[in-house]
This record gives C-alpha cells, structure tokens and sequence, in this order.
C-alpha cells in the first residue's frame, strides 16, 4: 500500500512539475544583531507570537525562498520588526545554528548576522526605532543584561559569537 500511494504521489507531483523529497527539508532563518556604544548595546524585541511569546528576542525571521537571498532576509526582517532600514551591504554574516531542536516550529537553520553601528549614525538608526509586525516591543538593551537573562531560541548564543567577534576586531 505504502508503494502504491508514493507511486501515486510521485506522479501527480510529476504532472505539476514538482519533486517530492523522501527526506524532509529543513527551513532557514536569518537573525540580526545591531551593536551600539562600542558594543554594549543591542536592538531586541519581545515576541508577539509562538514559540517564545512574550521572550525578548533579536530581529530575524524565515527566508522568503525563491525571492531573497539570507542577507536580504535580515535585512527585511529587521526593517519588518523594528522599522529599521540600514543597506544590506552592512550585514556580516557571522554564523550559523542548526542545532535540530533550536525551534519548536521543525527544524530551522538560523544564519547569524550582526552590524554595528557607529556613535555618529547612532541617533538616526535610533530615531526609526519601533516594533512592528512579529515585535510587541522593541527597544535599546545592554548585552551584559541579555547575556545574564533568558532569550528567545539560541539568540544569547548568537548574541555571545558576536561580541566575541566584534570585541577581536
């Protein structure tokens, strides 16, 4: 029986053009950390929904697949959840997690990007600071506070690899 309905699936997905993976495929995420005040401040938002409603979290969210690439996806996050638009060319990849149970939803990879913004652009990037979309909240918080409290998924780890990145600099 079991040969039989993927022989059927296998064909109808074949007649609309599409591939039907034995295997499952996992989604990809793109996370941003903004530092501020040589490095002791970030951008985090509490989250609006599940997983981690009400957890304060960095800006990111899914890939739009076929449409963007994982820097463009940060990019787009970050200006959807805290209204902040910054050029892309900005975003340094710093890693990525793809730790099997970091999400709740499935399986998830998070590509880790930071930027880090100068004392003279700090007033502009602030001044567009507002939650929006997944984000209840927004705000300024100290990295030493995040890193002692409890964050959404594995962000305090992201947030660690870039301190320790942006502090080698």
């Amino acid at each position: 029986m079991k040969r039989l309905l993927t022989a059927i699936v296998n064909l109808l997905a074949g007649w609309a053009g599409l591939f039907v993976y034995k295997y499952a495929k996992s989604d990809s995420t793109a996370t941003v950390v903004l530092l501020f005040d040589n490095c002791t401040k970030t951008i985090v938002i509490r989250r609006r929904k599940w997983p981690f409603k009400g957890y304060w979290a960095l800006p990111g969210g899914f890939l739009n697949i076929g449409t963007e690439t994982l820097r463009q996806a940060a990019k787009r996050e970050l200006r959807e959840e805290t209204t902040i638009d910054l050029p892309e060319t900005e975003f340094v990849p710093v890693d990525e997690r793809s730790e099997p149970n970091r999400d709740p939803r499935g399986h998830v990879i998070d590509h880790g990007f930071m930027v880090i913004i100068s004392d003279a652009r700090k007033d502009a990037v602030l001044a567009q600071l507002k939650a929006n979309d997944d984000a209840e909240a927004a705000k300024v918080e100290s990295v030493a506070e995040l890193l002692q409290s409890d964050m959404a998924f594995d962000h305090k780890q992201l947030l660690s690899r870039v301190l320790n990145l942006a502090q080698s600099k």
